[in-house]
Parts: C-alpha cells; structure tokens; sequence
C-alpha cells in the first residue's frame, strides 16, 4: 500500500505543477501558443530524462546505494524550491524572466526554476516500480503505473477546479514545495526500507530467479510506435474538440483524464481486457465516433460531436495501451520499458506539435493516429488466438481504412488552408465576401465591393464603431493601438491622417492580412492610414515600449484577443488593464471586444469596477447581412466619463453602464457585476469562464 500511496502522490504532483508552471510563467512571456507549445515540450521532455535516470539509477547503482543518491537528489529539490522564499526571496518561478522570448530562453528560464522537481518526480513511478519488484519478487510491479496515473488524474483535476479558483499562484507554489517536502520524506522512508532489506540478508535468502528474457529491437520499436500514436491521438483529439468545436477553457481535461484512465484500465490486474475486450471492438468503436461527428458536423450542436471525439480517444488509447500491457517485458527491463514509453510520447509530441505544422498546411495528424491505432489492433489481434480473430482482424483493418478516408477527407476539404504553431487558419471564398477561419472562430470577413467596409465586430454600431466615430467628430487625427489583427477590418476606419499600430502574434496572420505585398485580405493594404504592425504577444511588446519609450499615446486601444478558443487571460487582469490605460491619451478610450459564448464580459467589468473605472457594456446585434455582420459586446472605458456619457452615439446605444459615481440601486444588476473577483496576475481561475450567473 506505501508503494501505490507513494507512486499516487507523486503522479499527482507531477500533474499538478504542470499548468501551475504554465499559469505562473504566462504574464513574464505572454500567452501565444509558443509559449505553452514550449512548456508542453519540455514537461514530456523531463519525464523522459527523468525515466532514463531512473533506468540508469537502477540499471548501474547498487541497489542498497540507490535510496542514498535519491535521497540526495530529493533533498536537493526541496531546498531549491523553499530555501529562497525562507531567506526572504522570491520563489524561482516567481523571479523576473527578463526581456528574451525565445524558446531556449523559456526553457532555460524552465529548467532554472523547476528542472530538479521534474526530474525527480518523473522518475517516481519506474523507480518505484523497480524497488517493489526488487523486494516482492514473484509479485507484478506493473499495478503500481496505474495507481500512478490515478494520481495523474488526480492532479489533473485538482488544479482547475479546486486549487486555481482558490489561492494565488504564489501561494500554490509554495504549498506545492512544502507538498514535495512531505512526498520526499515518504520516498526516502520506502528507500531505507528496501535498503534495510538488502542489508539484513533478505535478497540473498530468496531462491535466484530466473535469467530475463532479452528484449529485442522489434519489440522495442512497438513499444515506441504504440506510445507514439497514443499520444498523437489524444493531441488530435483534443485540437478537434478544443478548437473545431467548442469555445471552452479547460476542454483538454476531459481527453486526458480518458487517456489517463485507459492506463489504469489496462494495468490494473483486476481488468482482465486481454480476455473480454479484443482492440478490435475498441478500434471500431473509435472509428464510429470519428465518422459520427464528422458526418452530422453541419447539422448538430458540437455536444455530440465533443462526445464522438472523446469516445475515439478513449477507445482507440484502451487498444493501443492494450497492445502496449501485451508488449510488456520482464520487471527486469521495467525501467528500459518506461524509458521507451516516454521516448514515443515525446515523439508522437513531437509530431503533432512541432513538424506537423511546418511540413503540413493541412491537419492530417487526426487520419495518421486513427491509421496507426488499427495497425497496431491488427499487429496485437494476429499475434493472439481467439474464437473470432477473424472478426476482429476485419474491424481492425476497417479502423484503418478510416484512418485513411479521414485523411483523404481533409485533402478534398475546400478553401485556402495556411498552418503556423498558432493553429490551421482556413481561407473561404463566397459570392460577395471572403472569411478568415481559426478553427470553428470566425477571424474576420471582408465585403469583396467594399474592402474598406468595417465588418463583422467592427461595424457602425458595434462598441468599437461608436468609439472611433465619437474621436472621428473631435479630432483631425487619431493615434489607435489594435490588439489582433485579423483580417485588418478595422483599419477600415483609418483616415490620412491617422496612424493605426496593430499588435499580432502570428506572422501567418500577418502575411494574409498585413500590408506588405500582395495580401489575401488587402484591407490595411489600401488603408489610408498609416498603417504599423508589431510582432509578438501584445501584453509583452506593450510592455516593452512602455519601458523603452514610454506611452505610445493612444486616442483608441482595442483589445480584440477574446473571441477565440483560448482566453488569454493574461491581457484582462487588473495589472494588464492598468498597463492599457498607461497608454493611453488623456482623453482616450480603451475598448475591450468581448464578444465571447463565456461570460468573458463578467470578468472585464469585475476588472474595471476594482479599478474603479467608468464606462459602458454596449452591445450590438445586427439582424440583417448576417455573413457580413456579427453580435458583437464591447466594455468601453473613458478616461474623460463626462464627454463619453454625454455623447449621442453613447445615449443611443444599448448597454450598461458602470462607474464609481454611479451608485446602482440594490435592486438593479449592477451589484452583482461588483460582488465579483477580478483576475490578477497572481490569481486568474479560468473555471470563472465555466460558471453562468444570474
């Protein structure tokens, strides 16, 4: 029971620190995709070191010097994590990460602040494995994995919904170090107990076993291949639901906890899969649920397409790491085993993350894993005898076949499809208009007839249309900062005289909109302003200026980051709402494009009511064009409240207003809007996102 506890509760740390790492580094390097595709990198990166060491550890030390040298390492990573924060500093993640944003700046910034934790914690389940071998030999080590990814799924879910909504990020990260304290001096515990053992005699006394059988490089190289497409379909599967389907923060849970419990189900002894559940009926199952949600995608609501997609990856993981638990070796090669695992999932990572984005345009990764996952059920059904291995060879063959069709889908998929590290943007061509895809998020639609035409969320009567024509009546010229480019509509609004500054973080973006030569969306190309475009995360290259040159003086700030998939929630803090306004001219404006199916919205006006900030929610619904126009929420903020709420294009408009001097009655909404909590640095829960109030 020490052992599982044990391998449970460093599982469940290893998951634990993974999005904390991630939410604590988001506002030092910005939130783009790179940053979290970096992170991501180099978490499966140190699971795969910390597997190796564990092989070395107990391939090539003593067995009773073995708990000494982790021993070491353990107390080592303790006093890394809390001696700074007990001498009066500040935590290692928590130090200043400078101005580099480079990736090997992150994972230097990474391994300075968490390399030990990782490595040893990634190392917890082999080593432990190895040690209850060691000392119950006869007995299967193997339980113990899935006793560790119950932990995993554990920390998975503790996070988000528990930990996040309730401390600050530097009070997680201190408790995750005295947490880690108390996990080490139960490892070392177990450690002296096996050492124990070894010294009274214990080993020598048990009859020798038998020599392992050798593990050649074929099974090798199934192991790797198995693991690789495991996690090639997870990561397809959660790209397919988190950014086809549904707009959802922390939607990635869902397909990682069911990967995690295919684990579980297959290494835990008291499920007998090998005998009642052939990779074939999973495999088919798994195919089913692509071709559903593929098939019905135009006609339903993306619930049951979410579940089609989650379905596919719970049984196409159970064959696949059914195969895997038929694959494994002698717990004499435990820790070579678990080495070779993680080295596929970096792999299949790697794929997926990586290379597929550069070599691909289009996203075949979903057909190549569903492919290989009936390879591998035919591989595993042909090497078992059953009563109908004819049947389940033919499903699994089927599975394949999918694979494949689902792959030649994507081929014949009509439009102009465009792939960076920030996600597959599709181009749509149609009579009178042309539209800007990121998944199932519309970016952006130009009228063909008129390219200078504001569209979509930028109309004459959205919340940023009625902004720009209020400072177009009073001012000769205009100096407007756009956070999100888009396809550029609102350039549209630019004069001669103006200077618009638009901050993106994806050059792909930017060569299909910006106005170097020959865009597909020429809109700031014909702009008669004076068009300047700034590459990077905008939070982060604001910074910069500020600190460079201080306030670029804006009569116009839009921030339009938060229509997408993934809220950024680093750019509607308290302390990033305060930088905006930093920016901005005496009497400017700063407008918050909202539009959002979450409550998005909240939180802007939770951000601006603790700052004790005056403006209006304004919402516009078009009911005409629909193709051409979009529902559209904006949160104003004025700097100049008397101007801004006496001007017509305010009274006319329909919305909410918010302010210190504008006492609301208790029986009006408003109150509610202040009982909230604002996002902060140190404090940003996006399951916020997930709970509609009244």
């Amino acid at each position: 029971m020490i052992y599982a506890l044990a391998a449970c509760f460093g599982a469940l740390l290893l998951f634990f620190v993974q999005p904390l790492l991630g939410k604590a580094m988001a506002p030092r390097f910005g939130g783009g995709v790179h940053v979290w595709m970096v992170c991501l990198l180099y978490f499966q990166a140190m699971l795969l070191v910390g597997y190796g060491y564990a092989h070395l550890l107990v391939r090539h030390v003593k067995p009773r010097l073995q708990p000494l040298v982790h021993s070491g390492l353990l107390a080592l990573t303790a006093l890394q994590l809390l001696l700074p924060w007990a001498l009066g500093g500040s935590l290692p993640l928590l130090a200043s990460a400078g101005t580099d944003l480079r990736p090997l700046a992150i994972l230097g910034f990474l391994l300075k602040g968490s390399g030990l934790a990782l490595l040893a914690l990634g190392s917890t389940a082999p080593l432990i494995q190895a040690w209850f071998a060691r000392a119950n030999p006869g007995r299967s080590p193997y339980r113990l994995y899935a006793a560790s990814n119950i932990g995993s799924m554990a920390g998975l879910f503790l996070f988000p919904f528990a930990a996040e909504p309730l401390f600050r990020t530097s009070t997680l990260l201190k408790g995750f170090g005295f947490a880690f304290l108390g996990f080490a001096v139960v490892l070392i515990l177990i450690g002296r107990k096996g050492a124990a053992a070894d010294a009274s005699g214990t080993a020598e006394n048990q009859e020798p076993s038998a020599p392992a059988a050798p593990v050649g490089w074929g099974r090798i190289a199934l192991w790797l291949l198995a693991s690789c497409s495991g996690v090639m379909l997870l990561m397809t599967g959660t790209q397919a639901v988190t950014l086809e389907l549904a707009a959802l923060p922390l939607l990635w849970v869902i397909p990682l906890a069911l990967y995690l419990a295919t684990f579980i189900l297959v290494f835990d002894s008291r499920w007998p899969l090998e005998r009642w559940l052939r990779p074939g009926w999973a495999l088919l199952l798994a195919a089913a649920c692509l071709v559903l949600g593929r098939s019905f995608a135009e006609r339903f609501a993306p619930w049951p397409m979410i579940a089609a997609f989650n379905g596919m990856v719970f049984f196409g993981c159970l064959g696949i790491h059914g195969y895997l638990h038929a694959l494994r070796p002698d717990p004499a090669h435990l820790t070579r085993y678990y080495f070779y695992m993680a080295l596929g999932g970096m792999i299949g990572g790697l794929v997926v993350g990586l290379v597929a984005p550069v070599l691909y345009p289009r996203p075949y990764e979903m057909g190549v894993a569903l492919a290989l996952a009936g390879f591998l059920g035919f591989l595993w059904i042909r090497s078992h005898q059953s009563r109908f291995q004819a049947l389940w060879a033919l499903l699994a063959v089927a599975t394949l076949v999918v694979g494949v069709r689902d792959i030649l889908r994507v081929v014949r998929r009509p439009g102009l499809f465009m792939r960076d590290y920030f996600g597959v943007i599709r181009v749509i061509q149609n009579p009178g208009y042309r539209m800007m895809h990121h998944g199932s998020i519309v970016h952006g639609t130009m009228d063909l007839k008129e390219p200078l035409r504001p569209t979509t969320y930028f109309g004459a009567d959205s919340g940023g249309g009625r902004a720009v024509r209020m400072l177009m009546e009073a001012r000769p010229s205009l100096m407007v900062g756009v956070v999100g480019m888009g396809v550029g509509s609102f350039g549209g609004w630019g004069r001669a005289s103006d200077h618009y500054t638009f901050y993106e973080i994806s050059p792909l973006v930017i060569r299909l909109a910006g106005p170097g030569p020959a865009p597909v969306f020429p809109i700031l190309q014909q702009s008669p302003a004076q068009v300047e475009v700034v590459l990077g995360d905008a939070r982060t290259e604001l910074e910069r200026e500020l600190r460079e040159q201080g306030p670029r003086g804006f009569d116009l700030l839009v921030v339009d980051a938060f229509s997408g998939d993934a809220v950024p929630w680093h750019l509607l803090t308290v302390e990033s709402v305060q930088m905006y306004l930093r920016h901005l001219a005496p009497n400017g404006i700063l407008a918050l494009h909202v539009s959002n199916r979450l409550p998005v919205h909240r939180v802007a006006l939770q951000t601006c009511t603790a700052l004790n900030l005056s403006g209006a929610l304004v919402r516009d619904v078009r009911g005409r064009d629909e193709n051409i126009y979009a529902t559209s929420y904006y949160v104003l903020v004025a700097k100049d409240p008397d101007a801004f709420f006496q001007h017509p294009l305010v009274t006319s408009c329909s919305g909410i207003a918010f302010g210190p001097e504008l006492l609301p009655d208790p029986k009006q909404p408003l109150p509610l809007l202040r009982s909230g909590r604002p996002w902060r640095d140190d404090h940003a829960p996006l399951s916020d996102l997930l709970i509609e109030k009244r």
